[in-house]
Order: structure tokens, then C-alpha cells, then sequence
């Protein structure tokens, strides 16, 4: 039967099938629609992975992400009036667009899903680590931001009211359709639609600075952070939030006003996330569970913010709004808040979520005290350009009343801006920033107290008024300018020309860290050298990178079952601030194992009659120690002196048929299986101007020491020894891809040195091709000569990074007295490095030399 529909009718047809497969797929996930209405997921792809991902990335929200929701379909052009597109917004992992409707009210549409792409490095972007943050968006829950409204309101604190809605493919979009279309947006009015004026963070703080008539509502602002803690809002950082400007007889006062609750409800599940989130690395990242891991760690984007905008709240303010927020936040109003959430999300996470607030606001007051204690231990108090008066008072129990007045232009005292009372078992240090103004710091009361208190002066004349000497009062100030200061048997005075001795800054805070860390190395003679131990690091007022240093490592040699222990201590800028103090512990110990070859330049490595390297290993404990002054000179000069110490401990039972049994026959004078211990003096200077430590391409490091040590039981033996190095480095060509490291040591020893004092060549130390240790002499000179070519970058699925290649020479020698030897011994070769994302460098070299090829794995380049 032959068709009767005709080809322009065909066409038709297809042209409407089409138009209707078009709008089906521009719909995806959709399961009924309206005009008004569509039911959809956002993210079904986040529960489409198996078992082993859950394992490692966690269950997370998946299951919300991909449950169908209806949505209301929103329309631009008949929404409030008509909503007109002012521009594009967002921040590193969300689009948004600002919008503003008829009467000039501004509102803002912001993306559900997130994208995390900017927020990485570039060079991780095509890479797998992209996908794992990608992945990592379920950990966040897309409806908490619905909650939030009731659980402010019943807190009195200003709040959007967002709404989820669905985007379709609206005309209205023009050039953002692209990226908005058929998408699920959060809706909500940009500011409180009752005020018209805010300010961002950064214009408060500058309006504070400005004029002291300007300040803040800090225990609504304490108020709103106490409700971030009960719902795991973990990213509260300055930009999330605006400031609405209160007038009245004294001046503005600036009230709080949170935006964004992307993160309200995160947690924090699998192998991974759960590792990442302890609290030597992202602690912030530990999630949303009835208890709360770590309240300090948890508060770390809002480490700068919260010490501004709480540092005037005392104890008894944080217990009354403590209170004030528990008895707001029933649980019908939290049950209330949640039931907020579209139905199919309420069956999955609703109940779960209403447990979790419950018990973190029963918590509240032992986590928010603790949280006060945490940043009440230092307060900063930053004053403005306007003139001030600081009176503080040291009580009989060593407790500090500080208060701040205005100063009027007569000179007359007036109005109180800031005070409070500071206890000794809470709080160590206080800092008084007169900043501009002529401002005046008296101190009076007892003598003694915990309570260190600093006061920077400002640019222009402050005069300082101190009562009774005290052992913790500092003053900062010009000394070129006229200030009035108090003589410095009652104070530390650090006086400057430099203007950096007046600077506010509010973000100097940093966490104090105690970390884990690890090593991994091969050479021929320890075999595979596993280690593990610890990094603290504590800061301090002034002091960079640090202000304490300690780091300690236990290791472990497989091939020879040795250990050894390593610590080394810093402090920064003690005595007035000009003097450092470092103490180094290098224990070889217990079993210790180290080649000795003999003393002279021309020792003999004899494989005949079975021996191997066992014959040459020496197993002896030793223990070197220095305790150091340091004084920096300069950006890149640093001098040190202070005591050294030696512990040496042999048995002759532990070295049976070895070559150190016959050293000690032929030396009997040396007594090598007798302890020793030695005492003296060290002293060093050290130079360093290279532009990268780690993988340097420019500058100079010169090391050099000298050291004096009596032995201090039974021979009491005396010897000296200096050492110097010097290492420089220079690219070839201006992309510095070629770059040729050279360096030159020498050093010599006087006195009577016991073998392990003498000095030695080999190995990864100083001359590759040979074992370790493998020359030992009263004096030596060695060069080494490098050349680091990195050959190209690499983009992996995996990992970037940058692969290189280096070619090297090594020659040196020791010299003895009585020994007559012209040789010099020379090693070669080459190696291969690697670093991945930029994070560490891993080399693996092989050393060739008369004595055979000898390969070494190592972190970091040698010099």
C-alpha cells in the first residue's frame, strides 16, 4: 500500500520529533513536568561508583544528590516583577549571578553542584585529583541551606531565605544560558530586604580603623558563630559576611549579617577524608557528628575573623549567649527546621540531622568554652587613627583590666570603647594597638603577673606611663619620633626607625602544629633507611616562619639493623629578640653500624680470602650534641656559638673478625673499646642566599665550623677541627632548565683525634663511587661538580610534575701525617630525578669508581 503523506509532511514531522527528543534531553532526570514544576535530581553521577570508591571517599550525601526533588521551574522575567542580570559572581567552586528586580532590590542565583576545578593549581586540573574533589561535593548536603532561616530566627540573627529551584533553558539568561541552563539554583535576596546598606568585611575594618565612633555588635556576632558551630558551618571566613550599619548617639555600630551555607551539615566520611581531616592537616574538614573531634581545628577559616570580631567578650558573655542559644534552639524548633527539607530528603537524612543538632547544642557550652579559652589565650585589641586612652590595671591575683577611652580634643577623658578582664589561667598575652593618634598607655596595679601585655605605639607621638617595673610589659615604638617612654628598667623597649614597628596585622595569627613526619632512603651500605617521627612548630608575636621549632626522627637501617635518632631544637628571637638558641642530638644508637676502612688516603678495600663489606663495618654507639647562640646578620648571615659534647661507646665481643680488631691491636694507644666522653666549645658561620633550598637554581651556601673538644674521662685526649663548604649555583640560559652546582669542602684536624673524629670521604656525602666512610684523615679537600637537567614537565592522570636528569663528578682526598700520597680519588656518574606536583624531590643516582658502581636513592638533591 503506498503512503499518502506527503514529504513536506514528513518533514514536519521530524522537525517536531525532534524539537520534543531535544527538550526531553535538555530535561535529563526528569521524571513529570509542569509549567511550574519539574521533578529532578542534581547530581545522580554521585551514586553511580561501587563499594571499594565508598570505602575510600565515603558514603557522603550520594544518595541525596541523586534522589528526583520537585522543584519549582523559575522564570526570570516574571519572577519578583522581572528580574534584570547585573553580572556574573562566584567564588572558586560556584557560579552566580546577581540580579536585580523592579524596585532595585538585588537578589542572586547561585549554583547547587559545584565545580572545584578553580580551586586547584593549574597544573592539577586535567589530572585525577580534580575528579577526587569533584567526587568530594557529595560530602556537602544541597538542601541544608533551606534549614538555616528557622534555627536563625529563633536566634534573632538576620538571615537570607534561599530557595532551590530549577533553571531551565531560559532566553532571558542571554550569554550566561550556557552555563545556568537547566540547572538547580539557589534563589535568595542578596542583603536583608529591610535595609538597603551593607558593608563587606573589609570596609568595616577600615571604617574601625578609621574613626573609633565605628565598632561592632560582638555578642550578636558571637550569637551567629555559636549557631555556625551547631550546624557545622565550617567555612566562615570574612567573606561570608555582610555588616548592616546601626546609627545612634555615639556612632555606628555594625551588625552581623551570614551569608552562604554551602557547607552547613558537611561531614566527612572514608578512608581518605577522614585521614585528611586530622589535625595535623585539614582539621577543618572533620565533619558534622553528635560530637565535636576538635572545636579549635574545626573554627580554622575563621581563625582571623574571630579573634577580631570577639576579642571584647568575656567569659560571662560567651556562658550567656551559650544559654541564650540553648534555650532558643528546642528541639521542636530544630525538628521544625529540618522538616524544611523536601520530603524524599527528609526519609533520608532528616531524623539523622535532627539527632546530630540536638546533641552538639546540648554540647555547646563545653565546646564553645573551650573554643574561648583557645583564642582568648592571645588577644589582639586594634584601635583607630583617632586619639586613645589605655588604662590597664594588674590585680592582686595577677589578673588585667583593660579599658580604652576616646580622648577628646581638649585632652579630657571620654567615652569608654573597649573593656575587659583578662585571668592568667586563660589568657598569656595581651597587644595594645595605639595605631595613628596620639595615644596614651598607662599601666598600673601589682607587679607580678602570668599576663604578658605588649603595646605598639602609632606613627604619631605616644607617650607611655608604666607605674611599677614589670617583668612582662613591652613596648614598641619609633625611635625616631618624639614619644614619651618609659626607661627601660621598667619595661623591654623595642624601639625601631623602621614604620613595620607600629604595624597591625590581622592575620598574623597561626596554629600552633604538631605533625608526623617520615623517611624513606637507599644506599648500598645501610640498604633500604626507613623513619618516622615528629615536627611541632609554635608561633609567637613577631617571630617567622616560627617561633619554636622541634623536630625528631627514629630510623631504622635494614641491611645493618642500626638505628639512630635525631632531634634538633630551635628557638627564634629570644633575648631582646636579636639572639636565636638551637640544640642538635645526632644519636647513632642502639647498633650502630659504620665502615671503617683505616686511616690514609690510600686504605685498602681487600675482597680477597671471602671478606666483604661485614669485614670493614664497625658497630659502635655514638652520640654528637651541640648547644648554639645563633645571631642572624642580615637577610641571608647567620654566626652561632656554643657547647659541643661527644658519648662513644665500643665492645670488642660486638666486632669479632673484623677490621676495627685489628686497628686497635696495631693503635694500642687509642683504646677504641673504651667509652669516651668528650666536652668543648663550637662555633659556626653560615651564609645563604639560595633563591630555592630545596631544588636551588641560584646563589651561594657557605657552612663553615669550628670545633674544640677535651675528653673529659680516663685519656682526656684534646683535638680541634675546622670544616667549611661552599656550594653555588648558577642556570644556563634564561629558562633555567640547566643548572650546574658546584661545590668545594675542606677541613682539617688538630690534636688527637680518636678515629671517629677524624674526617671522612664517601659515599652520598661527598664522593659517590665509593662506600661510605671510605677515606678517613686528619685533613681533606673534595670538589663536587653538578649538572641538573630538567628535561621536561608531565601532566599524568595521576600526578604532574617535572622529570630531570644529572650528570656528576666527584673528586677529593684526606691527608695523614707520615703518609706520603699523591692520589686523588675520583667518582662519577649520573641520575635521575623526579618531583611530583611540586611537592618533594626524589633522586636516584648510581656512583662509579675504580671500586665498582654503587647506586643511591635519596630526598632532595645532596648540596
Amino acid at each position: 500500500m503506498t503512503s499518502t503523506i506527503s514529504p513536506r509532511r514528513r518533514l514536519f514531522t521530524s522537525l517536531l520529533l525532534t524539537i520534543a527528543l531535544n527538550f526531553s534531553l535538555s530535561c535529563y532526570g526528569q521524571t513529570s513536568s509542569s509549567p511550574d514544576s519539574i521533578t529532578i535530581a542534581i547530581a545522580p553521577e554521585y551514586d553511580e561508583v561501587g563499594k571499594t570508591h565508598r570505602f575510600f571517599f565515603g558514603e557522603n550525601y550520594r544518595k541525596l544528590w541523586a534522589t528526583p526533588v520537585k522543584l519549582r521551574v523559575f522564570k526570570l522575567l516574571e519572577e519578583k516583577g522581572g528580574l534584570q542580570i547585573v553580572e556574573r559572581g562566584g567564588g572558586m567552586q560556584t557560579k552566580s549571578l546577581r540580579l536585580k528586580d523592579s524596585s532595585g532590590r538585588e537578589w542572586v542565583l547561585r549554583s547547587v553542584q559545584k565545580d572545584p576545578e578553580k580551586a586547584l593549581p593549574v597544573n592539577l586540573r586535567p589530572t585525577v585529583a580534580k575528579d577526587i574533589l569533584q567526587d568530594l561535593i557529595s560530602t556537602s548536603h544541597p538542601y541544608a541551606a533551606i534549614t538555616v532561616p528557622p534555627l536563625a530566627t529563633a536566634l534573632e540573627v538576620p538571615h537570607t531565605n534561599p530557595e532551590i529551584i530549577f533553571m531551565p533553558d531560559d532566553p532571558a539568561l542571554g550569554e550566561y544560558r550556557k552555563d545556568f541552563a537547566n540547572t538547580v539554583l539557589l534563589f535568595e535576596e542578596r542583603g536583608p530586604l529591610d535595609i538597603e546598606d551593607t558593608d563587606n568585611t573589609e570596609k568595616v575594618l577600615k571604617k574601625m580603623e578609621e574613626d573609633n565612633d565605628n565598632r561592632i555588635a560582638q555578642k550578636q556576632v558571637l550569637r551567629a558563630r555559636l549557631l555556625d558551630i551547631i550546624v557545622g558551618d565550617w567555612d566562615r571566613h570574612e567573606d561570608q559576611w555582610r555588616w548592616l550599619k546601626v546609627k545612634d548617639d555615639t556612632g555606628t555600630i555594625y551588625r552581623p549579617y551570614p551569608r552562604d551555607r554551602d557547607q552547613v551539615y558537611y561531614i566527612s566520611e572514608g578512608v581518605f577524608p577522614s585521614m585528611a581531616s586530622r589535625k595535623w592537616i585539614l582539621p577543618k574538614f572533620q565533619g558534622f557528628q553528635k560530637d565535636i573531634r576538635d572545636i579549635n581545628g574545626f573554627n580554622f577559616n575563621a581563625r582571623y575573623f574571630d579573634r577580631t570580631f570577639l576579642n571584647g567578650l568575656s567569659q560571662a558573655d560567651w556562658e550567656e549567649e551559650i544559654a541564650f542559644v540553648q534555650s532558643r534552639l528546642t528541639d521542636e524548633v530544630i525538628a521544625s527546621a529540618i522538616r524544611k527539607l523536601p520530603d524524599t530528603i527528609y526519609k533520608l537524612s532528616g531524623k539523622e540531622i535532627i539527632e546530630k543538632l540536638i546533641a552538639r547544642r546540648n554540647n555547646l557550652k563545653e565546646e564553645g568554652l573551650k573554643y574561648f579559652r583557645f583564642i582568648s589565650k592571645t588577644v589582639d585589641i586594634p584601635t583607630s587613627d583617632k586619639r586613645e586612652l589605655f588604662k590597664a590595671d594588674y590585680g592582686s591575683k595577677g589578673d588585667l583590666t583593660l579599658t580604652v577611652h576616646k580622648q577628646k580634643k581638649d585632652d579630657s577623658i571620654g567615652q569608654v570603647i573597649y573593656h575587659r578582664s583578662f585571668q592568667p589561667n586563660i589568657t598569656e598575652e595581651v597587644r595594645l594597638y595605639g595605631r595613628g593618634g596620639e595615644d596614651i598607655f598607662m599601666v598600673t596595679g601589682a607587679k607580678h603577673s602570668k599576663i604578658k601585655l605588649r603595646m605598639i605605639g602609632g606613627g604619631d607621638r605616644d607617650s607611655f606611663h608604666l607605674e611599677n617595673k614589670k617583668a612582662k610589659l613591652y613596648v614598641y615604638d619609633r625611635k625616631d619620633k618624639e614619644n614619651v617612654l618609659p626607661a627601660r628598667s621598667t619595661a623591654h623597649l623595642r624601639l625601631s626607625n623602621d614604620s613595620s614597628v607600629n604595624e597591625y596585622n590581622q592575620k598574623n595569627f597561626r596554629y600552633n602544629k604538631l605533625a608526623p613526619r617520615a623517611y624513606v632512603g637507599y644506599n648500598i651500605d645501610d640498604g633500604v633507611i626507613l623513619g618516622a617521627g615528629l615536627t611541632y612548630e609554635k608561633h609567637g608575636f613577631r617571630k617567622e616562619p616560627y617561633a619554636v621549632m622541634h623536630r625528631l626522627l627514629v630510623g631504622h637501617a635494614l641491611a645493618t639493623s642500626a638505628f639512630f635518632i635525631t632531634y634538633s631544637g630551635n628557638w627564634r628571637q629570644i633575648a631582646g629578640g636579636k639572639l636565636g638558641l638551637s640544640f642538635d642530638v645526632d644519636a647513632r644508637t642502639p647498633n650502630n653500624s659504620s665502615n671503617f676502612f683505616g686511616v690514609g688516603n690510600e686504605t685498602v678495600f681487600d675482597k680477597d680470602g671471602g671478606k666483604s663489606i661485614s669485614y670493614y663495618r664497625t658497630r659502635y654507639n655514638f652520640t654528637n650534641t651541640t648547644f648554639r647562640l645563633n645571631r642572624p646578620t642580615g637577610k641571608h648571615l647567620n654566626i652561632s656559638a656554643g657547647l659541643a659534647g661527644q658519648f662513644y661507646k665500643n665492645s670488642s665481643s660486638k666486632n669479632e673478625g673484623r677490621f676495627i680488631n685489628v686497628y686497635d691491636s696495631e693503635n694500642p694507644e687509642e683504646d677504641v673499646f673504651s667509652e669516651k666522653v668528650f666536652a668543648g666549645l663550637v662555633g659556626g658561620v653560615e651564609l645563604d642566599s639560595r633563591n630555592n633550598k630545596s631544588w636551588p637554581i641560584g646563589g651561594i651556601y657557605w657552612n663553615t665550623t669550628l670545633t674544640g673538644m677535651r675528653q673529659v674521662n680516663k685519656q682526656q685526649n684534646k683535638f680541634g677541627q675546622f670544616v667549611t663548604d661552599f656550594s653555588f649555583y648558577f642556570p644556563l640560559g634564561k629558562d633555567s632548565n640547566f643548572v650546574v652546582a658546584n661545590r668545594i669542602g675542606a677541613g682539617t684536624t688538630f690534636g688527637e683525634p680518636a678515629f671517629f673524629q677524624q674526617l671522612y670521604l664517601g659515599g652520598n656525602l661527598n664522593l659517590r663511587g665509593f662506600r661510605n666512610y671510605r677515606f678517613a684523615g686528619e685533613s681533606m679537600l673534595f670538589h663536587n661538580i653538578e649538572l641538573r637537567m630538567k628535561l621536561f614537565d608531565f601532566t599524568s592522570y595521576l600526578l604532574p610534575g617535572t622529570f630531570g636528569l644529572t650528570l656528576f663528578n666527584d673528586v677529593g682526598r684526606v691527608w695523614v701525617d707520615g703518609e706520603e700520597s699523591k692520589k686523588w680519588h675520583d667518582g662519577f656518574g649520573a641520575g635521575i630525578y623526579i618531583i611530583p606536583a611540586a611537592l618533594v624531590l626524589i633522586q636516584g643516582t648510581v656512583g662509579i669508581s675504580t671500586e665498582g658502581a654503587l647506586p643511591n636513592v635519596s630526598i632532595g638533591f645532596r648540596f
